[in-house]
């Protein structure tokens, strides 16, 4: 997630780190480069998981980064836009690739205001399918660049409405606080 400059501090199950991670796709001709990434860094540490568990092998984090741009060049040649490149070049650009499509905005961000020169902004958010039904929450923080610092989304059980949005602000300052932020109005 370094390439496109995108951080997470939240610990999410995949299922909430692929709905995040969704949510971050780019505008780009590249931006199948970014949903290919996310399943290229699965598939190796489940792979690596394996070979520790039953081979007793030790994980290498050089290899596995090496083992992620080699499939995300692999399989972006063969499923994404990046038939007409080589393989080669692909893979020895794969950086360059994922700068350019790294995510240019934030879905459902068109009234976004950027907080002040230096400032940081934490949007968040909270859903409910009733009252009270399953629900969930989720927050971007940014700095006044546009720049996303920090993410969350997850299931937090069954609530209102009403309870939702407050639960995702405290989230908010739970988060920013595990940061040294200073929380201000």
């Amino acid at each position: 997630m370094g390439w496109w400059e995108v951080e997470c501090c939240s610990t999410v199950s995949i299922k909430e780190w692929w709905e995040c991670w969704v949510g971050l796709s780019p505008a780009s001709k590249y931006g199948r480069a970014w949903d290919i990434l996310f399943f290229a860094v699965i598939w190796t540490l489940w792979e690596m998981r394996n070979q520790a568990v039953f081979q007793d092998r030790v994980a290498s984090v050089v290899q596995a980064v090496d083992t992620v741009k080699f499939r995300l060049a692999w399989w972006f040649k063969h499923y994404g836009a990046g038939s007409k490149e080589t393989l080669t070049d692909i893979l020895l650009n794969v950086k360059e690739l994922c700068v350019e499509s790294r995510p240019r905005k934030i879905r459902g961000t068109d009234g976004w205001m950027p907080p002040s020169c230096r400032g940081l902004k934490f949007n968040v958010d909270g859903f409910a399918l009733g009252k009270p039904r399953p629900a969930g929450i989720g927050g971007v923080l940014r700095d006044s660049s546009g720049k996303v610092l920090c993410m969350f989304s997850k299931f937090i059980g069954v609530y209102d409405s009403n309870s939702v949005e407050i639960i995702a602000i405290h989230q908010a300052c739970v988060l920013c606080a595990s940061l040294g932020l200073i929380v201000g109005a």
